[in-house]
């Protein structure tokens, strides 16, 4: 039996992608999205989260954990 592990825990920040069907309700593109997790479910082959976006304040629930990513940290230089 396979033990899966969350890579992310709740309340944290996120990069994701929003699954088709939420995406094609809301009318918006299947891009990267900021968030921030809200639940973490794991079941026996996946872990899903649940994450607030940051610019609709919507859950997208059941986000498959291949969708979510660490935030881009900009390399700005002086």
């Amino acid at each position: 039996m396979a033990n899966f592990e969350s890579n992310y825990s709740i309340d944290d920040s996120i990069t994701f992608i929003p699954m088709f069907k939420q995406a094609t309700e809301m009318g918006i593109a299947q891009e990267e999205m900021e968030g921030t997790i809200v639940s973490v479910r794991f079941t026996k082959a996946k872990v899903f989260y649940d994450i607030i976006d940051d610019y609709y304040g919507k859950v997208f629930t059941n986000v498959d954990s291949s969708n979510v990513y660490p935030i881009k940290q900009l390399d700005i230089k002086a």
